[in-house]
């Protein structure tokens, strides 16, 4: 101990860091904390243990948990996709003659008319030349501009029922279709819940506001699956037809 520390006046001890001296205790606490601060080495066997039982534990969550996402992933689809389950497929039923059609500007939806005539509408094919459809080749029938309808022939394709026209209601109107289900090829479809404009001077169609546009046209339904209507989108709108003007389109 040096002088100082005797003289020091203040009668508190001195902190270790302003003496030149340790006391033995000290040392033992500045070594018990290193001791217990650093963690015990791991064997081998202790550390492949737990190596394993990570791996183990990794393989059973993924097991478990990434086919339920698969599962909820395909349902997701499949929910939101009209398929046979949510559809059923009836004799005379309008699905049954519903096919999607690939032409000049893409896909579209079609009702076929038998003997592979097939009813589409006029925007969806070039209605001026013959096209690959489907890989195969078509004609024009016949064209109603002021409907937008047309009627193709495809050559060498999937022939598919008539649709059933005994059911068509000779007109519907914008407050009736909700009733139905509309549908096209690819989904179905719902009317806008504001109101339609009917034109009481339209004689072959008025316009009805739906919540999304449809593909072609579209089939209107009642609870059996009969067609009561046809819905055709032209000119950026969807039409609602009378059974007189869809029936001088769709026979020869």
């Amino acid at each position: 101990m040096t002088t100082d520390d005797f003289e020091n006046p203040d009668s508190s001890p001195v902190p270790h860091y302003e003496r030149g001296w340790r006391h033995p205790a000290e040392f033992a606490d500045a070594e018990r904390s290193r001791h217990l601060g650093t963690a015990p080495p791991l064997g081998r066997r202790l550390t492949a243990l737990a190596v394993i039982a990570s791996v183990l534990t990794s393989v059973v969550v993924l097991t478990v948990a990434i086919p339920k996402g698969i599962e909820e992933y395909a349902q997701f689809e499949a929910d939101s996709a009209i398929t046979t389950t949510t559809i059923v497929r009836v004799k005379g039923s309008v699905q049954s003659s519903l096919a999607v059609l690939r032409g000049p500007h893409g896909t579209t939806s079609a009702l076929s008319l038998g003997n592979n005539q097939w009813l589409v509408a006029s925007e969806s094919v070039a209605v001026k030349k013959s096209s690959a459809l489907t890989n195969q080749n078509y004609t024009v029938v016949r064209t109603n501009s002021a409907l937008g309808l047309a009627v193709i022939a495809v050559k060498n394709g999937t022939e598919l029922p008539a649709v059933d026209t005994s059911h068509m209601m000779s007109a519907l109107n914008s407050h009736e279709l909700p009733k139905y289900q509309i549908m096209d090829a690819f989904r179905s479809h719902e009317v806008a819940p504001e109101p339609s404009i009917s034109l009481q001077q339209a004689t072959n169609a008025h316009p009805v506001n739906m919540a999304s546009p449809i593909k072609g046209l579209a089939a209107v339904m009642n609870r059996e699956g009969h067609l009561v209507g046809v819905l055709v989108r032209r000119e950026h709108a969807e039409w609602a037809l009378t059974r007189q003007a869809f029936l001088s389109i769709a026979t020869p």
